[in-house]
């Protein structure tokens, strides 16, 4: 064992004497290159101390500056290099496989370093474009590349088209295609998701979808289009859908009667009543005047537009206006004269419409709180001051005023060959232009009673009678017929020939335009 020890301190005197020589060397070849000036321990001078030692050479300015330091008297020396770069030979390859050996490699223009198992990159930055990362996608150990996101999933392994990643038990794992048409099913937490084959929902007939139409949530049901729309909620009969600003939105039913009303761009619709349709100009519906006793008349219901043709009128059932009473006339009364029917309004609707007599055909003097009128008759009180009772036939203009009992107009019992004119005013109101009357002639030979208006040709033949074979029969004949006035309610008549004839004329009624 001594001769070991013994030989173990020879070793480490000359690995000592061998160290001291490779330093002189150093020192010697950079006295040899003339920047050296001086070699030396740190503080003592003695090159051989196990403390730092220093190589210095001048700078620029000619002022000595630290170059090389080595430390002794440590297990381990270190060489640093002060003021300066260490520069190493640039090689595009080596031959080198020493643990710990430094090489720049010229090729990639990467400095290495050699460890146990081979060569190591310490490149870590400048990268060629954004969104890249370091790391290895050539195969089989090597340099670090620049990879992309797509390069790094690929990672996960055997990568293809349609291919997803999901989180396993362990870590990241690849779940291949599935079959076109399949879905991606969950299996829950704590299992992996796989894909899966959709069933197709089937219906019983045409124009149905799936949805969930009953109370709560369940399965899916079949539902028509109907059951789909009552979805905007309690949709009842008569209700309407409109698209409101967000969605669909149902409008409940209006009031009968109303219509649907558009307010416009960006704005709902709603349902609104329309203002009453004006009457067509000079509308008369109904409104029949009737003298149904010796001091009133009665209108029947019925709608018409006022006598000025600005506002509808409407009476809702019959009403009578009766002469003795002030507040249903604007006349005091008298015989024989003709007063005028008149149906009366409130266009504020404070007052109820109804019946009127006056004196004029054209301006009635009106009640108070009424502003709105039209007439419908006339009737004719005889000379006791009773009315002519009678009805008036037909609902609009003209219509025909009928007599209870026709007025005997004309009672002529002498022939009349030349013309006469005859008044039907009596029994024809001024606002009249038309008579129906009967003709009536008696005769014990052939004769005939003629009728015309005042100023036409043509005349009209009522009552021709033909003489029978018996001499001195008395023979009888009548006819009935409308006849046409002038404005004074006149008509001529005369006799065929100079026969003996008894010739009457009889009004039955007359035509009128309210």
């Amino acid at each position: 064992m001594e001769d070991v020890r013994l030989e173990l301190a020879r070793l480490r005197r000359r690995m000592r004497v061998q160290t001291i020589a490779g330093i002189g060397v150093v020192v010697a070849a950079v006295f040899v290159m003339g920047g050296a000036d001086v070699v030396a321990k740190s503080g003592v001078g003695l090159f051989v101390e196990s403390d730092a030692y220093k190589v210095r050479t001048q700078d620029a300015s000619s002022t000595l500056q630290d170059r090389l330091v080595v430390t002794g008297g440590v297990a381990t020396s270190r060489l640093k290099v002060a003021n300066g770069n260490l520069v190493l030979a640039s090689q595009s390859s080596t031959s080198v496989t020493d643990a710990g050996t430094l090489w720049y490699d010229s090729s990639t223009g990467v400095l290495k370093y050699r460890d146990s198992t081979g060569w190591i990159s310490t490149k870590t930055s400048s990268f060629a474009s954004t969104a890249r990362v370091l790391g290895r996608k050539s195969a089989g150990a090597g340099d670090a590349e620049e990879c992309t996101l797509s390069d790094i999933l690929d990672f996960v392994g055997s990568a293809a088209q349609g291919d997803i990643l999901y989180r396993d038990a362990s870590g990241w794992a690849r779940l291949g295609a599935g079959t076109s048409g399949q879905v991606l099913k969950t299996q829950g937490s704590g299992a992996n998701p796989l894909w899966a084959t959709q069933s197709v929902p089937t219906v019983s007939t045409t124009a149905r979808v799936l949805g969930r139409k009953s109370a709560g949530g369940g399965d899916s049901e079949e539902c028509t289009l109907s059951d789909i729309l009552d979805f905007v909620g309690s949709a009842a009969q008569g209700d309407i859908l409109y698209r409101g600003a967000s969605g669909w939105v149902r409008l409940a039913a209006g009031t009968s009667g109303q219509v649907l009303k558009t307010q416009g761009s960006s704005a709902n619709p709603v349902w609104a009543t329309l203002p009453a349709q004006a009457l067509p100009t000079g509308y008369l519906d109904g409104l029949q005047m009737d003298a149904i006793s010796a001091t009133q008349v009665q209108l029947a219901a019925g709608r018409c537009r006022d006598k000025d043709d600005t506002f509808d009128i409407v009476l809702s059932s019959s009403d009578t206006a009766t002469i003795t009473t002030s507040s249903d006339i604007d006349f005091t009364e008298a015989a024989n004269t003709w007063y005028y029917a008149w149906v009366i309004a409130d266009s504020s609707g404070t007052n109820a419409t109804r019946a009127f007599l006056s004196s004029s055909s054209t301006s009635p003097t009106l009640p108070s709180g009424y502003d709105k009128c039209r007439r419908v008759g006339a009737a004719r009180n005889d000379g006791s001051s009773n009315f002519r009772q009678g009805v008036t036939n037909g609902r609009a203009s003209p219509r025909l005023f009928w007599f209870s009992a026709g007025v005997l107009v004309l009672n002529a019992a002498g022939v009349q060959t030349t013309t006469q004119t005859l008044s039907l005013a009596t029994m024809m109101p001024t606002t009249s232009g038309r008579a129906l009357i009967a003709a009536v002639g008696s005769s014990t030979s052939w004769n005939a009673l003629r009728v015309r208006r005042p100023g036409d040709s043509a005349w009209t033949e009522y009552g021709t009678l033909q003489a029978v074979t018996s001499a001195g029969s008395n023979l009888t004949s009548w006819s009935s017929n409308d006849i046409v006035t002038n404005a004074s309610q006149q008509i001529e008549w005369k006799n065929d020939n100079g026969n003996a004839m008894s010739n009457s004329i009889e009004v039955k009624g007359y035509y009128d335009e309210p």
